[in-house]
């Protein structure tokens, strides 16, 4: 008699973040540090549940959270997860 096993399969969660502005952005997440190019995008696998991810520009500073499945998009001043905004950008000087 045979038995064959295969390991059950499951996807790795993996937070998605894409810059929509014109201009690279600073991004951290935990102690994950880059810059994404306009148009550019990553992926990241969070420890923590919400993630706080800190988006800097050369004149906007904004924080936003998002979970592991998330899409995170950077457009313009804002911070948008899955489609809804949930931060807007405070200016810096």
């Amino acid at each position: 008699m045979l038995f064959f096993l295969t390991p059950a399969h499951q996807t790795a969660s993996a937070l998605e973040i894409i810059n929509e502005n014109r201009e690279p952005v600073k991004v951290m997440i935990e102690k994950w540090v880059t810059i994404l190019s306009p148009g550019r995008g990553a992926r990241f696998k969070p420890y923590d549940e919400p993630t706080l991810i800190k988006i800097e520009q050369s004149h906007i500073r904004l924080e936003c959270e998002a979970g592991p499945d998330d899409v995170v998009r950077l457009t313009g001043n804002n911070c948008y997860v899955n489609g809804e905004l949930v931060s807007e950008g405070q200016f810096r000087m």
